[in-house]
């Protein structure tokens, strides 16, 4: 009866068929009114660990936000997986059952996630394949954009690589996915995007500028100045025809939500992108730094006294290509913002507070007793 009622439905299809799906349900609950119920979520089994589950939880969280939903109640089978997905997603332990499916499945983990006025969408634009004179060579590697959307704002942070450059084709060999592809997956178009932040102007994060003739794009101006640089990127991406940059000296607020901060270090005009959302503050990391990993050893409460050298010195020849001082004052000033969630360009993973803990302890539930049977 979901869809009759106009249940919401999303489907994730490869060649052989479906790979995944996620309902969501449109009748409100909770005592406020104010809560939709995740109603299923699944991912086939050799598609699992590709991020479509995060993808498919997003669809459903970004469809809950436009009916006007608080929170997203998951009644979700008492697995040691299934609860680690959802706590990698934002969920909790709810703080009311819902009497009535808590009456259908009172063995299942009863979740929420609260809807965020301000969504954050990653969207994977690319695989390369890093030769050996990269930092992180020689191996493979992906590229994120991010689709931050609020009211009345729909803003693109990064623009993935491009097309054109026999050299980046042949040194990096990408595997591209097409914007407007990435864009459609998160259910936008190429024309709602209102702006674009460009973190910098490297080729592997300005490659599709061109596509967004006439919008601002916003850029610290040190940034835009050192890309003129002969070898620093590709100059038919860095400024194709009707580009539009806002250039900027520092900070910058795009919304009462949204703001842009200078991060030096990997470069010289490095940005990072803040959300503010009530009390939850999430940060769009950009290439400050390359891993969560690397996000996390730079956090509070370790010193450089205290900080393993050899990893400390591996980050900084890796990443820090401009501005090893810069580069780590810039974590560090990310860090002292608070951060609930961190994400990164070249890093799947979601940083969090707790990133070298167990995801299970999020949720105030003891690992062992969600043990499935061996």
């Amino acid at each position: 009866d979901c869809f009759e009622h106009g249940g919401s439905f999303y489907g994730a299809f490869d060649a052989d068929g479906l790979a995944g799906a996620a309902v969501l349900e449109s009748r409100f609950i909770g005592r406020d009114r104010d809560q939709l119920q995740l109603k299923f979520l699944h991912v086939s089994r050799r598609h699992r660990g590709t991020g479509l589950g995060s993808r498919l939880f997003g669809r459903a969280l970004a469809r809950a936000r436009e009916l006007g939903a608080r929170r997203l109640y998951v009644s979700a089978t008492p697995s040691e997986n299934t609860i680690a997905f959802y706590a990698g997603v934002g969920c909790r332990l709810v703080d009311e059952l819902d009497p009535e499916l808590f009456a259908l499945e009172p063995k299942d983990i009863h979740l929420e996630c609260a809807v965020p006025q301000t969504l954050v969408t990653p969207l994977v634009v690319a695989g390369l394949v890093l030769p050996e004179f990269h930092p992180e060579g020689p191996g493979s590697d992906s590229v994120r954009v991010f689709l931050v959307r609020s009211a009345g704002h729909c803003v693109l942070f990064d623009a993935g690589v491009g097309e054109g450059s026999a050299l980046i084709d042949d040194l990096y060999r990408p595997d591209r996915v097409p914007l407007a592809a990435a864009l459609s997956e998160a259910g936008v178009s190429e024309d709602e995007v209102t702006a674009v932040v460009a973190s910098h102007l490297h080729f592997d994060h300005c490659g599709g500028n061109g596509l967004f003739a006439g919008r601002p794009i916003f850029v610290q101006r040190r940034e835009l100045e050192a890309a003129g640089a002969p070898g620093y990127s590709v100059p038919d991406w860095v400024d194709p025809p009707g580009v539009r940059y806002v250039e900027l000296d520092g900070a910058h607020a795009l919304s009462e939500t949204v703001f842009l901060v200078p991060t030096p270090g990997h470069t010289a005009g490095h940005q990072s992108l803040v959300v503010r959302d009530g009390d939850r503050v999430e940060i769009v990391v950009g290439q400050a730094a390359y891993s969560a990993e690397e996000f996390q050893f730079f956090g509070p409460g370790e010193s450089d006294s205290s900080r393993d050298p050899e990893r400390r010195s591996r980050y900084l020849a890796s990443n820090a290509s401009f501005d090893p001082d810069a580069y780590q004052r810039s974590l560090e000033a990310l860090h002292a913002l608070g951060p609930d969630l961190a994400h990164f360009s070249h890093d799947s993973r979601v940083w969090r507070p707790d990133f070298a803990g167990s995801r299970l302890d999020r949720l105030g539930v003891e690992s062992p007793s969600l043990r499935a049977p061996r």
